[in-house]
């Protein structure tokens, strides 16, 4: 991460762009919550409770449009 903050500071980002940016690639990688693990695991929770994949795949693709108007990074985002 120090050598990240230096090479985007040498880029010319401004320091607080810098710091949110990499904030958020420290917070996946701390909690290991990317896209794509946070999508399987919505799909997850419905299939366990007995929904087809079709279902599960609609409340996804409803809760991604309900955590996209929020602005945090998908490593912050609910699963359910």
């Amino acid at each position: 991460m120090p050598q990240a903050a230096e090479g985007l500071d040498l880029a010319g980002v401004a320091p607080g762009s810098r710091d949110r940016l990499l904030g958020i690639i420290k917070g996946r990688c701390v909690n290991g919550r990317n896209w794509a693990a946070w999508q399987r695991a919505v799909v997850r929770a419905p299939e366990g409770r007995g929904h087809d994949r079709r279902t599960a795949l609609r409340v996804m693709s409803a809760r991604y449009a309900e955590m996209s108007l929020t602005d945090l990074p998908v490593h912050q985002w609910s699963i359910g």
